[in-house]
């Protein structure tokens, strides 16, 4: 009998043609909105493992102080973990006359880690949205991710996901775990009324957002820009591996995920020439959850012109607004 060999891609596309992840959002009701979100974060506490519930800050050293004009900066270093050490900078406004807003700003795959979100000459052409927020009068704290900056341990995020793979835990959850800590640092400063506090990321930093917000109710208002595709649109087609915990895909989509905050108010940011993260259909997909939560009208799309950034000009404002008195759905 002759065989006919095919390339190995035809059984990839059957694979993904057929794919139905077990808890993609599917309802229209309350009920449907608050069955799901229970299942979906037990099962996703089981894909990233052991996550921090939030408790006291950890200690942490002052290691340099930057006088700006419209805020004062100040990097610390501190252990997340036995033997793992985290830099972060820490920017409060000037003339604070009581506790404001508190933001984590989340960075993206910059070369230069948490400097990207710090200042605009490593920021890449984006906006430096850690400082800009605090120029904006909220007190903001930017930690730098495993893998980057001063934690980078060399090999990219490819050898990171490899070694933690290797020893059962999840890059995700490692990271996911060190963004929670750095919030209870933040939700401790007397500078920051707890109960207005939010986040915001880029890339690699909208996914720890979506993460980060899913996992701490303390989030109450979040802005998530140049990342909220689906797995489909982003691992199929090459992006990077960090972002894709092992079988996540079985469970569930990166809408899913965003959803998981409902209904506490989102801010999407998309560039309309970053067309390898289109927002679309995961914006849709979003909407529906947060409408079947009763709260549609808490997501929120910024497009802008511009490609892979970190733009601001609406989403700030929005932020501002939303944190203004904590009040949430």
């Amino acid at each position: 009998m002759n065989r006919s060999f095919y390339p190995t891609t035809k059984l990839y596309e059957r694979l993904r043609r057929d794919h139905r992840p077990e808890h993609r959002f599917a309802g229209d009701s309350p009920d449907d909105w608050l069955s799901w979100r229970d299942g979906l974060l037990a099962a996703l506490r089981g894909v990233l493992g052991n996550l921090p519930k939030p408790g006291p800050p950890p200690g942490y050293d002052v290691v340099e102080t930057v006088e700006a004009e419209r805020h004062v900066r100040t990097k610390i270093v501190y252990e997340t973990r036995p033997d793992t050490p985290v830099s972060a900078w820490i920017c409060i406004p000037r003339d604070l006359d009581e506790p404001a807003p508190g933001v984590l700003c989340l960075h993206g795959h910059s070369k230069h880690g948490v400097l990207s979100v710090i200042d605009e000459e490593h920021a890449e052409g984006s906006l430096p949205f850690a400082t800009a927020i605090a120029d904006a009068g909220l007190v903001t704290l930017a930690p730098e991710h495993s893998g980057f900056g001063e934690r980078n341990t060399g090999g990219g995020c490819e050898v990171l996901y490899a070694r933690l793979n290797f020893l059962g835990l999840d890059p995700n959850g490692f990271r996911t775990f060190d963004v929670i800590r750095a919030n209870d640092i933040l939700a401790a400063l007397p500078e920051v009324d707890e109960g207005r506090m939010g986040n915001a990321g880029l890339s690699l930093g909208c996914w720890l957002a979506e993460l980060h917000a899913a996992f701490d109710d303390r989030v109450r208002a979040s802005i998530q820009s140049g990342r909220l595709s689906t797995f489909e649109q982003t691992i199929w087609h090459g992006r990077c591996i960090c972002q894709h915990s092992h079988g996540i895909g079985a469970l569930c989509e990166i809408p899913d995920i965003a959803g998981l905050m409902a209904p506490r108010p989102l801010a999407v940011e998309w560039g309309r020439q970053d067309t390898p993260r289109p927002v679309q259909p995961a914006f849709g997909m979003a909407q529906q959850i947060w409408r079947a939560a009763g709260a549609d009208s808490e997501i929120t799309l910024f497009e802008f012109d511009g490609g892979h950034r970190f733009d601001g000009t609406h989403s700030i404002p929005w932020l501002i607004d939303k944190l203004s008195t904590g009040a949430t759905p």
